[in-house]
């Protein structure tokens, strides 16, 4: 849910917005993804112990989703990231 949030205002601050120092709300959407990155180790955390007694093959497909998950949210952050550093350097 968090992640949607952040896709949203990114859409938004990316849709009023002619070049990319003009992105307002890129430290915001940074602040968002970050705290998505620190409820997902949480969660890798707790699938471990939750899905313990899961058949493999099933268990292997659940945690590959739940790291290609993260894969894609850092993504993200990284570019929400650069995108504020470089918002704040053209100040």
């Amino acid at each position: 849910m968090i992640v949607l949030a952040a896709i949203g205002l990114a859409i938004k601050d990316m849709s009023g917005a002619n070049r990319p120092h003009e992105l307002t709300l890129s430290p915001l959407v940074s602040l968002l993804l970050l705290v998505n990155g620190a409820l997902l180790v949480k969660a890798i955390r707790a699938s471990a112990r939750a899905w313990a007694n899961w058949p493999g093959a099933v268990r292997v497909l659940l945690h590959l989703g739940l790291w290609l998950y993260a894969a894609g949210c850092t993504l993200l952050l990284l570019v929400a990231t650069s995108t504020a550093v470089e918002m704040l350097m053209a100040r």
